[in-house]
């Protein structure tokens, strides 16, 4: 069953991918598309905790070098693009979770995240015939209803082919619920940061924010969580971002 609703995560991002791709027409020339980028963000693909050190963090944030605690990706993530180095420390804040119908009050550590550095290769454009720009874009905005519902009926498609759960109540809540966590992101498109940019908040997550940033060849993100506001997690993002991609001059 974990496997299913695992390939039920995996169905939902590509249809949702794909059934965008339908609409779209290329604003780039064949020539920009085969040209070929080199971000220097590449070299730190593999480790993102040499991107920035807490002394850096120290200064983005105000808060003591020696109050900041530095979390490297667990060892068994091997694609580069699931890595991500954390940066924590205390709050004040809290944030309230339900599990079951019980609902509790848990701390809230402050985070700065960077990585998740995705490289962009030819062949991938090439498989879905899309550009930089288009890739990005198209992953990277919220889903109109339209588009929402459009993935939910083919959801509930693959749930009825499948004999485990066919007319099982307990698990259409489930998928519900996986496509409520996937479906309700909201996005931004944010200008001066990378060749493109684009701010996701979901409710789900609180205030917390994720920074995409396309630059080159390469989709790098910045997670932020130090405020209750949006607007000054974003700030913040916008900073980091700034600063990761000034080690590129």
């Amino acid at each position: 069953m974990r496997i299913f609703f695992f390939n039920l995560i995996l169905l939902v991002f590509l249809f949702s991918c794909n059934s965008e791709s339908k609409s779209v027409s290329s604003s780039e020339t064949s020539e920009q598309k085969a040209s070929t980028g080199n971000s220097c963000l590449v070299k730190f693909a593999d480790e993102p905790c040499t991107i920035f050190t807490t002394a850096e963090i120290s200064k983005f944030s105000g808060i003591p070098e020696s109050d900041i605690e530095m979390e490297a990706p667990h060892p068994i993530i091997k694609s580069a693009s699931m890595k991500s180095c954390s940066y924590n420390w205390p709050s004040n804040r809290t944030q309230t979770i339900s599990i079951l119908n019980v609902t509790s009050e848990v701390a809230v550590k402050n985070l700065i995240g960077v990585g998740m550095i995705k490289i962009l290769t030819e062949e991938e454009l090439d498989k879905y015939k899309q550009t930089r720009t288009e890739y990005f874009t198209l992953r990277y905005k919220s889903m109109t209803d339209a588009e929402v519902a459009e993935v939910k009926e083919k959801v509930n498609e693959e749930l009825d082919k499948n004999e485990k759960t066919a007319n099982s109540e307990p698990a259409k809540k489930v998928s519900e619920s996986l496509i409520g966590q996937m479906l309700k992101s909201n996005y931004e498109a944010i200008s001066g940061v990378g060749d493109l940019a684009s701010w996701e908040t979901n409710m789900k997550r609180s205030a917390e924010g994720i920074l995409h940033v396309l630059h080159e060849d390469v989709i790098f993100k910045v997670i932020i969580n130090i405020s209750d506001e949006s607007s000054v997690n974003l700030e913040m993002a916008k900073k980091v971002a700034l600063t990761m991609l000034a080690k590129c001059n």
